[in-house]
């Protein structure tokens, strides 16, 4: 424990360090960072701190992609670009508590939960950062075309993103499934269910998140440039006035409830596909 510990400490710090440098966290998302994946490594392994690493170098690669084409869009998020503590906690706190429970009470179903709950922040973060650069956007809910950006907006560009990140992530759980550590033993489980629960549970994941978005998120009007907004205060300096949704769920919110959505997902199918 005291050696993983050290280790954990140390790879954090490379990431910490890394998000600092490209200004990717503020102060507090990167000591959320430290705090998650330090807790992913001790309790989870390299293995699960690895597949968290590949989540966030990959969510940071696509943040930056293009960004003078996204600044505009990302305007009108309650929060844009560098991502603050609580953004972490809803992308990586459930990640992280699920690898304190599978470190006492070790089972299978736990790390299919961990994959869902990862791959699900990572489609959904690349279906975000990929998606505003479509051209064409639609509400999920209707399907009427709404502008890029919109909270529940979904496109084709967007969902194949999505489903290319939680893949990856599948494809990672089947390359590591042979290179545990002590905490992590390989799934009695077919490989490709390996792959595919990760990519599915992340799919449908990232869909409930832009289906809560699209419903019960609060989202505010700006009166002066007649445009819905996630922000208090729009991007034109206007005071925005209550529009709809839910007051007390905002865009973290429904981070955390679509990664829930995705763990579940992810433990419910390789309980019932494990006898496959």
């Amino acid at each position: 424990m005291e050696f993983s510990f050290l280790v954990g400490i140390i790879a954090t710090l490379v990431l910490g360090s890394v998000a600092a440098k490209h200004r990717l966290l503020s102060e507090g998302g990167i000591l959320a960072a430290i705090l998650v994946g330090l807790t992913i490594f001790t309790f989870g392994g390299w293995n699960w701190f690895f597949i968290l690493a590949v989540f966030f170098v990959s969510a940071s690669a696509f943040t930056k992609y293009r960004a003078k084409e996204k600044t505009e869009v990302n305007k009108e998020f309650a929060k844009g670009g560098v991502r603050d503590f609580w953004q972490v906690a809803a992308n990586g706190a459930l990640a992280a508590l699920i690898a304190i429970a599978n470190r006492y009470y070790p089972l299978n179903t736990l790390y299919f939960a961990f994959l869902g709950v990862v791959a699900t922040v990572t489609a959904d973060t690349l279906s975000t950062e990929i998606g505003v650069l479509s051209d064409k956007a639609y509400l999920i809910t209707n399907f009427k075309k709404v502008e890029k950006g919109v909270s529940g907006a979904v496109s084709w560009l967007g969902l194949s993103a999505a489903f290319l990140g939680a893949l990856a992530i599948g494809v990672l759980a089947y390359i590591l499934a042979d290179l545990g550590t002590s905490y992590f033993k390989t799934p009695p489980i077919e490989p490709i269910f390996l792959i595919a629960i990760p990519a599915f549970a992340g799919v449908a994941g990232a869909l409930v998140d832009s289906l809560l978005g699209a419903t019960i998120q609060v989202m505010y009007w700006c009166p002066k440039c007649k445009k819905q907004t996630e922000r208090e205060i729009h991007k034109c300096g206007t005071k925005t006035v209550y529009h709809k949704g839910w007051r007390q769920i905002n865009n973290d919110t429904v981070n955390l409830l679509s990664s829930i959505c995705g763990g579940l997902i992810g433990g419910g199918l390789y309980q019932l596909l494990k006898g496959f």
